[in-house]
């Protein structure tokens, strides 16, 4: 497993227009589903953090589609790490941490990593 001296020093990148498609699952402790679309504000190739107009609760699981402009949809799956209070007429934003990549049923797909590692070539300076 990763530590956080590993994780913090993975590159943080924007990507322009790029928008996340998230469903938070029910069932963890009192979240609800809840599903929306929101703007990508920045990722590695780990973790994404994005508005949502929703209430997500950390530590549930969610459903994203990643949607840049010129490139096929990436869907990962992934923990809540936390989400930012919404200020006055703003969204707040949401972490979340993406589980390990793997063939294993309930992990992101290789292919998924790919990308992002393709993405993490042509965003991150």
């Amino acid at each position: 497993m990763e530590n956080i001296s590993e994780r913090r020093n993975l590159q943080r990148f924007t990507i322009p227009d790029a928008t996340v498609i998230y469903k938070q699952e029910e069932g963890f402790q009192e979240s609800k589903a809840v599903s929306g679309v929101g703007k990508l504000m920045n990722m590695t190739v780990n973790a994404v953090r994005f508005e949502t107009q929703h209430v997500l609760v950390p530590g549930a699981v969610a459903i994203l589609e990643l949607n840049i402009r010129g490139k096929d949809p990436i869907h990962v799956l992934g923990n809540i790490l936390w989400v930012s209070a919404a200020e006055k007429s703003a969204s707040a934003n949401a972490m979340v941490q993406f589980f390990p990549f793997s063939t294993e049923h309930g992990h992101n797909t290789i292919e998924s990593k790919l990308q992002l590692e393709i993405l993490n070539k042509e965003f991150a300076n």
